[in-house]
Order: C-alpha cells, then sequence, then structure tokens
C-alpha cells in the first residue's frame, strides 16, 4: 500500500494474553464513586455502551480536569487507553490538545509492548472495547502529534486491512506524514489522487513546501487550491511570502499582497516585516522605505523589527544619515528600539569606523534601561579595538553587569591580546577555564596570540 513505508520490528514471541489489569486506585475525586472496581469496569461483561449508561444516570459531565487527572492516574496503560477511547465517543465532548499529549507516550509504551497496531486493539477488545473506525483515527491523531510515523502507516494498514474506507483526515495525515520522512513524491501523489480534498489538504502540502523551499511545487498546488475554490489563510500568506522573499522574488510576494487585499484578509505586521526585510536583503532600502509609509498610511503600526530591518540594510551601504533618518522616524512613531537593534548599530557603526557614534549608541541604551547583553559586549569591545581607545574600557563597564558565555569570553581574551595585556590574556584563560567554560578554536587562537605576543612562544609552542 502507498503509506507502507515502515515495518516496526518484530519480536521472536507475542505475548499470548494480557498482565492482569491493575486497580486504577482513583480516577479522580468526581468520578471514583462512580467506578467502584477497575476491573469490573473494564471486564468484556461490561461494554462501552453500559458504562455510557451509569455516568448518564449519576448525571455525570466530562470535563478536561477530569480527563487530566484520570489518565495521569492510570496504572495501566491499556485502561488509560480505553477510557481516552470512551471519551471521545461521548456527545459534546472533545480531547484538547493536552490530553493527546499525554496519551502519546501511552500509545508509544503500548507498541513498544504489543509490536503491532493490530495487537493493541486486539487487547482493547480483550477489554470490552468495541473495534469501530473511530478508534483508528483516534490513534492516528495520537502517533501523528506525537510524530511517531511509523505507527501512523501501521494504522492505515490496519484500517485497508478491515475495509475501512479512509476519510479526508486520514488522507491530510499521510500527506502530512510522507512530507515530514522525505517522500514528496507519495505526498504530491496522495494530493492529487484524493477524492475528496478540503483546506488543509492544501494547507499542509504548502506549508511543508515552503519548509522545503521547494517553490516549483509550492506555486503548482497553490494555483490549484485557489482554483478548487480555497484560498490560504493569513498565516499560510505569511508562509508563502517569506519563502518567496528569500528567493529574492519580490514581485511574487507583492502579488500575494494584492490577493490578500482583494480577499479581505488582514495584512499583519510580520507580513510587512517579511516584505520589508525582502526588498533590504535585495538591496532595495529605498523602496522598503516607500513600503513602511504605505504600511503606516493603512492604518498598521511599524514594530521594532521593522525599523530594524530598514537601518540594517542603510548601515550595509554606509548610508549612516539615511539610517538616522529612519530612527528619529521610528521614535516619532512612539515605538522604542530594543537591544537587538543597538547591537546592530554598535557593530556596523565600528565596523564603517564611526567609533565615536558606536559608543554613543551604547551610552544611549543604557539611557533607556535597555538591559545589555553578551552581543552588546562583544561588539563594543570591537569598537574599542578598531579604535585603539582600549584605556576606556574601565569607564564603558563601570556599573554594567553582562551576561558571560563563551562567545563574550572568547571577545574579551581577544581584546587583552591587542590591548598588549598578554600576561592578563593567559590569566583570563585559565579563569575561564576554572569557571567552568570548555575553549573552543577561538580561545585556543586568542591565547596562542597572547603567549607568542608576550614571547613565550615555548608555553605556546606546548599548547599547540
Amino acid at each position: 500500500m502507498v503509506w507502507k513505508h515502515v515495518l516496526f520490528p518484530k519480536p521472536s514471541i507475542y505475548p499470548h494474553k494480557v498482565e492482569a489489569l491493575r486497580a486504577i486506585g482513583s480516577f479522580s475525586s468526581s468520578i471514583s464513586c462512580l467506578i467502584g472496581n477497575t476491573q469490573m469496569f473494564y471486564s468484556s461483561k461490561n461494554p462501552s455502551s453500559q458504562r455510557g449508561d451509569a455516568f448518564k444516570k449519576a448525571g455525570f459531565c466530562l470535563t478536561p480536569h477530569v480527563v487530566h487527572s484520570t489518565l495521569a492516574s492510570c496504572s495501566s496503560d491499556l485502561v488509560a487507553l480505553s477510557f481516552f477511547m470512551w471519551c471521545a465517543r461521548q456527545p459534546n465532548y472533545c480531547h484538547d490538545r493536552l490530553a493527546f499529549g499525554h496519551m502519546v507516550n501511552v500509545a508509544a509504551r503500548l507498541a513498544q509492548k504489543f509490536v503491532s497496531v493490530k495487537e493493541i486493539v486486539r487487547q482493547l477488545e480483550s477489554i470490552g472495547c468495541v473495534t469501530k473506525a473511530q478508534i483508528f483515527l483516534v490513534l492516528l491523531r495520537i502517533f501523528w502529534q506525537g510524530k511517531l510515523y511509523s505507527l501512523v502507516f501501521d494504522v492505515c494498514e490496519e484500517m485497508n486491512r478491515l475495509s475501512y474506507t479512509a476519510n479526508t483526515f486520514v488522507y491530510n495525515v499521510i500527506i502530512d506524514v510522507s512530507f515530514k520522512i522525505g517522500r514528496m513524491d507519495m505526498a504530491l501523489g496522495v494530493l492529487r489522487d484524493i477524492k475528496v480534498s478540503n483546506f488543509l489538504s492544501y494547507k499542509i502540502a504548502v506549508c511543508n513546501l515552503c519548509k522545503l523551499n521547494n517553490m516549483e511545487n509550492m506555486q503548482a498546488v497553490l494555483q490549484i487550491m485557489l482554483r478548487a475554490g480555497y484560498y490560504p489563510d493569513a498565516k499560510t500568506f505569511v508562509m508563502v511570502v517569506h519563502s518567496f522573499c528569500k528567493k529574492g522574488r519580490i514581485e511574487v510576494s507583492f502579488q500575494a499582497l494584492g490577493l490578500m487585499i482583494c480577499l479581505g484578509i488582514p495584512v499583519s505586521v510580520a507580513f510587512w516585516n517579511i516584505l520589508i526585510d525582502g526588498l533590504c536583503r535585495i538591496g532595495r532600502p529605498a523602496a522598503a522605505t516607500s513600503t513602511i509609509h504605505k504600511m503606516i498610511s493603512i492604518g498598521c503600526s511599524p514594530n521594532v523589527v521593522t525599523y530594524t530591518s530598514l537601518v540594517k540594510a542603510f548601515m550595509d551601504y554606509e548610508m549612516v544619515d539615511d539610517a538616522f533618518r529612519i530612527l528619529t522616524m521610528m521614535e516619532n512613531n512612539g515605538c522604542e528600539g530594543d537591544v537587538v537593534l543597538y547591537n546592530m548599530l554598535i557593530h556596523r557603526l565600528s565596523k564603517i569606523g564611526r567609533y565615536d557614534e558606536a559608543l554613543y549608541i551604547f551610552f544611549l541604551l543604557r539611557k533607556r534601561s535597555v538591559e545589555p547583553d553578551s552581543y552588546t559586549f562583544c561588539s563594543l569591545l570591537c569598537a574599542l579595538q578598531r579604535s585603539g581607545k582600549f584605556h576606556l574600557l574601565p569607564k564603558m563597564f563601570k556599573g554594567v553587569a553582562f551576561p558571560a558565555d563563551l562567545v563574550a569570553c572568547n571577545s574579551f581574551l581577544s581584546y587583552l591580546c591587542k590591548a598588549g595585556l598578554h600576561t592578563s590574556a593567559v590569566a583570563f584563560f585559565h579563569e575561564m577555564v576554572q569557571r567552568g567554560y570548555i575553549p573552543d578554536k577561538y580561545s585556543y587562537a586568542g591565547l596562542l596570540d597572547g603567549l607568542c605576543r608576550a614571547g613565550k612562544i615555548d608555553d605556546a609552542v606546548s599548547l599547540y
């Protein structure tokens, strides 16, 4: 069959019968009075229909809290799965993602114990769980959510063996799992041959193709989707446009923008940010600036991510005045900068030799109570190194606590070497090791440089 991909390993000996079911203990305070004896409740003499009648007579109402606590207190995975199946059959009740997430581990243990989906179903039958198509659909969703893809195909194979007809949900799962295991050809084949597709069928295919950066097939599926009368939602449009922008296909991205506006789909800030960043990446910061003005004109306020992309683009082309004009626009629109923006400015300004302005940005960061990070530390050290203003280090860092990591330590090691403090560099390296940092190639390169500059050639050769 098309979905048979991986065979679950078979043991040499199958278990011939289920071990005696232990008492669940306390299901929960709200249902313990209804279920006195677990073995009696889950015996073949007490089928699920009678269980349902017992609950109805008691006026019992299922809630997610009751279901979660019951599943968590089950001492038997098989009983937990049976209870989960029973709850799924009750009218006006649907399991939430938390319940399905709990059942992933339960089902995985059962699969390891009973080897196959066929045997799991047989064991469920032995405790009174009637085999219906819904059992396979629930198992399918559990295995799908748990990324147990070989078991997904095992469920489909068992459904086919019992002559159950797969519905659209089953095909959608097969499409997604086929993409996840690298079988794009299988996924597209199932999508092509599916008799009754829906919006999710195409969305699953489009999103997976975007992640694979397969623009040709993504466009083809998107066209089929539109011809079928289905339109991508806002999140799918964001993924599609992001994929086009990564490939530099800005014109197609603007076509998607026009389609969204025609369909009345709200254009999010994230969508505009992707367009503006795409224009910046292909060297069109002026067009990106015009796009920001269009964005504002339709009532969508840019955020710090929007401005950061544009400022970075102007800085990359050394158009510093234009970059500062964008910063002024940002402030006038009431948007405050974050540590990412300030770090980028410090790094880019020092890179083009505007050291005083880079140091000014650092003081501005502190003035606006933005917490610096290790990248701020590294960028500032770079500015001090390139400007040769090593004497400013104590003043700049007075009263500032930086999060220490290996990158920051390596930057400081390099700084000490270039400042001529070779002995201090060696001492700092040993302190790094004592504090639990594991040196990498950059750490050793900095230390070797310090030893050589200090004239300790023998020590450098020995370390090398």
